[in-house]
Order: structure tokens, then C-alpha cells, then sequence
């Protein structure tokens, strides 16, 4: 990036980790996803080796050959418009080698593990950023890399309680309702992809380095 522009960006960006069981785990995650590749970026999207469970979350988009496509769920096409999709398993020597490789040129990396999973996975960010100094480390998670909440689990009720949206929802004498739709996870999506920005801007303008954000959807919330 320049100061005269946005010019080529380079994004890396990890799906949820999910399980074969249960591929709606991921199906909300994937929303998360800032939506670089429909404005110009390069971004290659890094899904487990069976696919991210949104693949298989309706409806489904035709295929040419045989009809509705168990694969193609229309919400994950919507997502997932101009990008590059690769599998690595983090797990093993050979898939982070070829992360590395990846992040050679690389601006950002998103990712939307729960806190603490890259570094178990011996891809700490403070070592990513000596490695690579240009780029940018963005996480996207429930309750932020830091505090008491950190470790804890949430679905889109406790989300939208805590921050405040069930409240105002239903009718004055019964009890609070979730909101339809998944706009929290939506909006996790559009503050990391500002937080990319202007990560990108200070690397560009004034630090001269890339540094990591950490984003939590429970504060894009409020």
C-alpha cells in the first residue's frame, strides 16, 4: 500500500476450525470474514483439510451438471466472492511451511481462532511480526485476546444480550428476543476489515511496521 492508495493488497485469511460433525460451528464464523476480495485485494482464504463447514450450510447454488451442489451453500459463495482458497493442516510440519511461504508477501493475516489456538499451534504473532515485518496480524474473536471473558464460549443469544440488542426486541410485557439474521458477525467482519486499514496506514505512514489488532465482535456489538 502507498500513501497514494490502497494499491495491490495481499491477505491471508483462516476459516474457523471446525469439525466434520458439525459444520454449522463455522457457518457464523465465516461471516466474520472482512469481504477484501470484492475491493480489489488478493486474498487467499485457508480452510481445513475436509472444507469449511459454510460449504454445506443452505441454500445451495445449482451445479451445471447435476443440480443443487451439497458444496456451493449460496451464503459461503456470497463470502467468499474473488478469493483463493487453499486447506492446510496447521497441525502438521508441512502445512505451516507452507503458510510461511504464503505470508512472504503477504500485508495482512486474518484469523478467527478462538485466542490463544496459533500460538498453541507454534505461529505466535509477535514471532510473525519479526519474521515478516510488513505485515499486519488481524483476530476476530468473541470477547478479544485479553481479559476475563477470553475463553469463553458464545452463541448468537449470549452475544446479543450482552451487548445489549435483546432488550429492545419482542413485546414490552413478555421476555427479550434474539434478533434475526447474524448482523454481529457481519459487523465483527466490516470492524476488522477497518482495523486492517488502518493497520496498513500506520505501517505505511508512521510506523514503518506492521502490528496485530485484536478485534472482538462482543465490541463491534456495542
Amino acid at each position: 500500500m502507498t500513501r497514494e492508495g490502497l494499491g495491490t493488497l495481499n491477505a491471508v485469511f483462516f476459516a474457523e476450525k471446525n469439525t466434520r460433525r458439525r459444520p454449522d460451528a463455522s457457518y457464523r464464523r465465516s461471516i466474520r470474514d472482512p469481504a477484501a476480495g470484492e475491493v480489489g485485494a488478493d486474498v487467499i482464504k485457508v480452510e481445513p483439510p475436509w472444507g469449511e463447514g459454510a460449504r454445506k450450510a443452505g441454500p445451495h447454488l445449482p451445479s451445471h451438471s447435476n443440480g443443487a451442489n451439497g458444496d456451493r451453500g449460496g451464503r459461503f459463495a456470497f463470502l467468499n466472492t474473488n478469493k483463493h482458497g487453499v486447506t492446510l493442516n496447521l497441525k502438521h510440519p508441512r502445512g505451516v511451511e507452507l503458510l510461511m511461504r504464503m505470508l512472504e508477501g503477504a500485508d495482512l493475516l486474518i484469523e478467527n481462532f478462538a485466542p490463544g489456538t496459533l500460538d498453541r499451534l507454534g505461529i505466535e504473532s509477535a514471532e510473525l511480526l519479526k519474521r515478516f515485518p510488513k505485515l499486519s496480524v488481524v483476530s476476530i474473536s468473541n470477547f478479544g485476546a485479553d481479559g476475563p471473558d477470553r475463553d469463553a464460549r458464545l452463541n448468537d443469544l449470549v452475544l446479543y444480550a450482552r451487548g445489549g440488542w435483546t432488550y429492545p426486541v419482542g413485546e414490552r410485557d413478555r421476555e427479550p428476543l434474539t434478533p434475526p439474521g447474524s448482523l454481529v458477525q457481519y459487523l465483527g467482519g466490516l470492524f476488522g476489515a477497518i482495523a486492517a486499514m488502518q493497520a496498513m496506514l500506520a505501517r505505511d505512514l508512521t510506523l514503518g511496521h506492521g502490528q496485530h489488532v485484536d478485534v472482538a465482535l462482543l465490541e463491534a456489538r456495542r
